[in-house]
């Protein structure tokens, strides 16, 4: 058996956020062939399975970059909590307060997000300087509005938890890259820090990451070769762990330099195109 681990965002997602019907039909193809496919993401995993619901997908999932993972069936397998340094957390918590970022708290228990009263603000401002205006512009803005303002939880529950070993995951949101950095700096080495993109930074336990989520879960299956594939810098660990490497066309430079080869892109089913390539081998 063949398992396939494959990124999210960038990588199985189209520019739209949605999975393709190109990319379900290479899934099934690849499932049918007697191997297995795995998601490997940094979102929380409620996100990956209502994406994979869509399009009736039931997959086992590595989320939250590697801090949990769980079967297709929804039963947790293992968790790696954010419980060292809690008091530079809080110190994190506190700039992102005063520069009015928008910030995530992952737990056990679900997401909680501080929302701002002035929403349409932070909206436009996520949506990025790149995108045109218009719908383009509207349809981010649409996205960023489900993913921070309409189903997650207070953030005034989330440091509750804190006694639970429940905190998985902190990420920050930002335009500005350069203050970004300087909370990177804040982690010293005390933390996990990626990014699954220029304006996000993902704070988790140390030694969470991808790769070591990968090589886990290979541990406790019956896997003749491995293979993962995305486009960003937190997908480099498990390119490190598995047999095949390989990197989307619109992946970043790092990312391309990582992996074994290139397929197509993101909006062009280059997870299809991977997946056909591996089972014509």
């Amino acid at each position: 058996m063949k398992v396939f681990f494959a990124d999210l965002d960038g990588t199985l997602l189209n520019r739209d956020k949605h999975i393709s019907v190109g990319n379900v039909a290479a899934i099934k193809r690849w499932q049918q062939a007697g191997n297995q496919f795995v998601i490997a993401s940094g979102r929380y995993v409620t996100d990956v399975q209502q994406l994979l619901a869509a399009v009736e997908l039931s997959l086992p999932i590595i989320g939250l970059n590697g801090a949990l993972t769980m079967t297709e069936n929804g039963r947790v397998v293992s968790t790696l909590p954010l419980q060292q340094n809690l008091a530079t957390i809080q110190a994190i918590q506190d700039q992102c307060e005063q520069a009015h970022f928008i910030y995530l708290i992952y737990t056990r228990h679900g997401s909680f997000v501080r929302q701002y009263p002035d929403m349409m603000t932070n909206l436009d401002r996520l949506a990025g300087a790149s995108t045109a205006s218009g719908a383009p512009r509207l349809k981010k803005m649409q996205f960023y509005f489900h993913q921070f303002y309409q189903k997650l939880q207070p953030l005034s529950q989330a440091f509750q938890l804190a006694d639970d070993d429940a905190l998985l995951k902190f990420e920050i949101f930002s335009e500005q890259p350069e203050k970004l950095a300087t909370l990177r700096q804040m982690c010293g080495d005390n933390f996990e820090v990626t990014q699954s993109s220029p304006r996000n930074t993902e704070i988790t336990a140390v030694g969470v990451n991808k790769g070591l989520a990968v090589k886990n879960y290979l541990l406790h299956g019956d896997c003749d070769e491995s293979i993962a594939i995305g486009d960003g810098l937190n997908d480099i660990s498990m390119f490190k762990v598995v047999d095949q490497a390989i990197a989307m066309h619109n992946a970043v430079p790092a990312n391309q330099q990582a992996a074994d080869w290139l397929t197509g892109d993101n909006d062009a089913d280059g997870v299809a195109q991977a997946i056909d390539r591996i089972l014509a081998e």
